[in-house]
């Protein structure tokens, strides 16, 4: 279902000139905890893996300056393409209540995409809704 995992940095997006350094020598680490045989591109302030399997996401956890990841799926900069990607992922959520609450939250990471993140959170939002039938939440959502 998910086929990447994003890995977000924290304080080496502060570095200034040298970030760059900092930035190849973290994909070294993450390459030497996760094998050589997977892709892994830096693009936009983040670090982007081809893979998102158990094996993959527990080495993360081990290596220094990743503060967070998470498994992700890669759409195109299409809405009609991340619609069907986000219908995709809801279908596959498992939870136990029958009726859930749902939000979607979305951060760009290429600001040159047409609508802003909270646009996208609406349109895709109302696709998601409109297809699963499940309410909207922005407060207190059983899923995000």
């Amino acid at each position: 279902m998910f086929t990447h995992t994003v890995v977000h940095y924290g304080e080496i997006a502060l570095k200034g000139k040298n970030r760059p350094e900092f930035e190849k020598k973290l994909v070294d680490n993450i390459r030497f905890a996760i094998g050589k045989e997977k892709t892994i591109k830096r693009l936009f302030g983040r670090i982007i893996i081809d893979s998102s399997d158990s094996a993959t996401l527990n080495s993360l956890r081990n290596v220094f300056g990743v503060a967070h990841f998470s498994p992700c799926v890669v759409a195109d900069l299409d809405m009609d393409d991340i619609k069907q990607k986000a219908l995709r992922i809801a279908k596959n959520v498992r939870i136990q209540k029958k009726n859930p609450t749902f939000k979607i939250e979305t951060t760009r990471g290429n600001k040159s995409f047409s609508l802003t993140s909270m646009q996208t959170n609406e349109k895709v939002g109302d696709f998601v809704n409109e297809k699963m039938k499940w309410k909207v939440n922005l407060t207190d959502p059983d899923v995000i």
